[in-house]
């Protein structure tokens, strides 16, 4: 994976994991890789991955099991859904229209750009 500058890591993690919950990679009530898996197969720090786990379980994403590790929760799809809906909207989607403003990009031609896509 391929770690983007302006947003934090754990971040990126936490909403790769709720894509792969989405495309049913991580059905509900399943176990989700470790921590040390996940940090293996990222190559990232272990606390960065605790950091994103613990970002999707007080989203009610993901929940520890004992015995078990962390798995994910039966509304995970649609919270995943939810959760990546809100940053596209409030965090990309504002940023985009911010910059196209700032290049003076008129209202009229972001609706029609818009409405094209």
């Amino acid at each position: 994976m391929e770690f983007l500058r302006h947003k934090p890591i754990f971040e990126q993690i936490a909403e790769m994991i709720c894509k792969k919950i989405i495309e049913d990679a991580y059905p509900a009530g399943e176990r989700i890789p470790s921590v040390r898996e996940l940090a293996g197969v990222l190559s990232v720090n272990p606390n960065t991955v605790v950091a994103a786990y613990n970002l999707l379980a007080d989203k009610n994403i993901i929940v520890t099991q004992r015995g078990i590790g962390y798995i994910t929760t039966t509304d995970a799809k649609s919270l995943s859904k939810k959760y990546l809906e809100n940053i596209l909207v409030n965090d990309e989607l504002k940023r985009v229209l911010k910059e196209l403003k700032d290049l003076g990009i008129k209202e009229e031609q972001i609706i029609k750009l818009f409405r094209e896509i």
